[in-house]
This record gives C-alpha cells, structure tokens and sequence, in this order.
C-alpha cells in the first residue's frame, strides 16, 4: 500500500471541513463571482466530505481534522503552530 511508503517520510494531513457545506460553498462561490451551487452540487461536495473524513480515520498517517466554521484565521493559525513547531 502507498501509505506504507509515504509514512516513511512523516506526512502530516491538514483536512479543513466546515460543518454547513452548503453555506460554505455558496459563500465562497459569491465571494468569486460564481454561480450559486445547486442542490446536486452541495449534495456532492457533503458525500466528499463524509467520504474523506472515513478515509481520514483509516490510513496510517498523522492528521488533523480543522473546522473552519467559527474561524478561518484560527485554522490557519494552528497549521503554522504544527508546522513550525
């Protein structure tokens, strides 16, 4: 399995998820100028998560679940604290 080489070099996931896919999604498409998403594409992106978070719990490697919903800027803080730490 790939994971067991690429654990060799100590990769750490950051997965950034927020709980409201769909107000996320529609924030971040307004913001861009972009067409509100459907119901088909929130639909999509919320099984994507569900999908990533199970992988998440399954391979053997380091990570960190962060949710962005009450701070962008928190999250951001606590990848650059790992980081360098």
């Amino acid at each position: 399995m790939i994971s067991r080489i690429v654990k060799r070099l100590n990769p750490v996931i950051y997965y950034i998820y927020s709980d409201d896919v769909g107000k996320c999604l529609t924030q971040a498409r307004i913001s861009r100028k972009q067409p509100i998403p459907g119901k088909e594409k929130i639909a999509y992106w919320e099984n994507r998560k569900r999908l990533d978070l199970r992988a998440l719990e399954r391979i053997p490697l380091k990570s960190y679940k962060i949710n962005i919903d009450g701070s962008r800027d928190a999250a951001l803080d606590f990848i650059i604290n790992q980081i360098y730490r």
